[in-house]
Formats: structure tokens, C-alpha cells, sequence
């Protein structure tokens, strides 16, 4: 591999690293567990069910 592909994966596993840290700072705000984060990893369809759960679902923390 040469320096540019190198850079590039490491670029790609570092912005991922930081999505699935947002991820799993909002469904644990919404009162999920935070291990929730890790399905928005998976394209297409495990990112719209976070955004389908986060939007339509009853959070935990607003059922107090």
C-alpha cells in the first residue's frame, strides 16, 4: 500500500470512530444505551432505523 491509501483508511477509520461516538452521545441523551451508536455503522438501512428510532420513538428519558 502506498502513503495516500494509508492516509485515506486511517482518515475513514478515524471519522467513523467519531460517528459512532456522536451516535452513542444521543441515544444515551435520549436515555438508550449508548452501545445503540454502533448500528448507524451499518449503511443504508442500520442508519435510517437510528434515525427512524430516535425520531418515532418513545425515549426513555422523557417517560419519567
Amino acid at each position: 500500500m502506498d502513503a495516500e491509501t494509508v492516509v485515506a483508511v486511517f482518515f475513514a477509520l478515524a471519522f467513523l470512530a467519531f460517528w459512532s461516538w456522536v451516535l452513542a452521545r444521543v441515544f444515551s441523551k435520549a436515555g438508550y444505551s449508548p452501545w445503540w451508536g454502533l448500528l448507524g455503522l451499518i449503511p443504508g438501512l442500520g442508519a435510517l432505523a437510528c434515525i427512524l428510532m430516535l425520531a418515532f420513538g418513545d425515549w426513555p428519558v422523557l417517560r419519567d
